[in-house]
């Protein structure tokens, strides 16, 4: 696709680029002061105008946003495959955007989970709910369960979701997959088909149905060896199994009422966190666990 002409117009910070026969709009969002962006960099371009990086990310269905950042010798593009901040070492000169739609040959190309003739509308069934996430490593989750009953953190970085709204998501939107996604020099995905929580009166159990074999899988490090499927939540001061799991790995999880505890650690600092792909322990450098709300057709 060759753009003739670019127009771009910054209305209430949302960016417009126009040209001959297409159209992107990107919303503007943050620049962190934090050298913990660990999201995949699609690619990373020098430019006279900034207005080419837009092109860029125009063109390319799978960018989701864009950093721009201005230096004595050009212009700095990069283009990521996801998320909604941006964060550098030095936020001094860029901005960021998070393409919202694209229009080629007036058909609309929009992010995953949306549709319409502008993505204005939200498909139900690719909703995401993140849980959990270390996109900064920059947060201590060694605390006690009020705290993971009401949740911590910053969206925009290292959080947990809470298990009270964890409930309430999985309790209000029908079956839902848990998404275990990791990133160590590759990125790798698991999912259980049918996750759900118990009543708080019972200490949250977990039920997370068959794990999904996908293509860039990491393997089940949640059933397969050390099964915690039913185990009630832990965390240290209230350990719910008879070999003080949480105490002992110095984090909150469903650990399993076996002396090993859980085959994988997701709830420890970066150095202590680990999943045993190909049963080959590895430190991770990011942990995303999300909710995927699945949407039953009728018959």
């Amino acid at each position: 696709m060759q753009f003739e002409a670019i127009v771009v117009i910054l209305l209430d910070f949302v960016l417009l680029v126009f040209s001959s026969t297409d159209i992107s709009e990107f919303r503007a969002t943050k620049v962190l002061n934090d050298s913990c962006s660990l999201t995949q960099v699609l690619s990373v371009s020098m430019y006279d105008s900034p207005l080419l990086c837009a092109r860029d990310c125009s063109q390319n269905f799978n960018c989701r946003r864009m950093m721009i950042c201005t230096h004595q010798d050009g212009i700095e593009c990069s283009l990521y495959i996801e998320g909604e901040n941006c964060a550098t070492p030095q936020p001094s000169g860029c901005s960021c955007f998070m393409k919202t739609y694209s229009k080629v040959n007036n058909k609309a190309i929009c992010p995953i989970g949306l549709y319409g003739d502008n993505c204005q509308n939200t498909i139900k069934g690719c909703t995401q709910f993140m849980l959990r996430d270390t996109m900064c490593n920059k947060l201590n989750f060694n605390r006690n369960i009020t705290e993971y009953i009401d949740g911590f953190g910053d969206a925009n970085g290292d959080h947990w979701l809470g298990l009270t709204r964890i409930k309430e998501v999985l309790d209000n939107h029908g079956r839902s997959k848990l998404s275990v996604v990791l990133n160590h020099k590759t990125y790798c995905e698991s999912n259980y088909n049918d996750f759900t929580i118990g009543a708080a009166s019972s200490g949250y159990p977990i039920h997370l149905g068959q794990y999904q074999i996908l293509k860039k899988n990491c393997g089940d490090s949640l059933k397969e060896v050390v099964n915690i499927e039913g185990s009630p939540f832990s965390s240290p001061g209230l350990d719910q199994t008879s070999f003080n799991c949480a105490n002992n790995r110095h984090g909150s999880w469903w650990y399993a009422n076996d002396s090993r505890c859980s085959e994988s650690d997701l709830m420890g600092s970066r150095d202590a966190m680990y999943w045993p792909i190909n049963r080959g322990n590895i430190t991770l450098y990011r942990v995303y666990l999300r909710i995927k709300v699945v949407v039953l057709t009728p018959a």
